[in-house]
């Protein structure tokens, strides 16, 4: 994997992302910041084309496009 990506959020993620604590929106973002910044971080998953970040009890959903990377939902893992 390599970065950087530029970030784009979905609706329905951000939708997700403002229904978490602060705490928790706040450890999505980063790590879904360090990610597409190429920097070692929480544990990724690839399945059928769609990365999946683990963030201690949640996942987010991203999509990959070229040199943009796509925050598609964030929900429990």
């Amino acid at each position: 994997m390599i970065g950087p990506f530029e970030v784009v959020w979905s609706d329905p993620a951000t939708e997700d992302w403002m229904r978490l604590s602060f705490a928790d929106a706040q450890a999505v973002s980063v790590a879904v910041r360090r990610f597409a910044e190429g920097s070692p971080g929480p544990t990724v998953v690839c399945v059928d084309s769609e990365y999946r970040l683990f963030v201690g009890i949640l996942m987010v959903v991203m999509l990959i496009d070229g040199d943009t990377l796509y925050v598609d939902r964030v929900r429990r893992a």
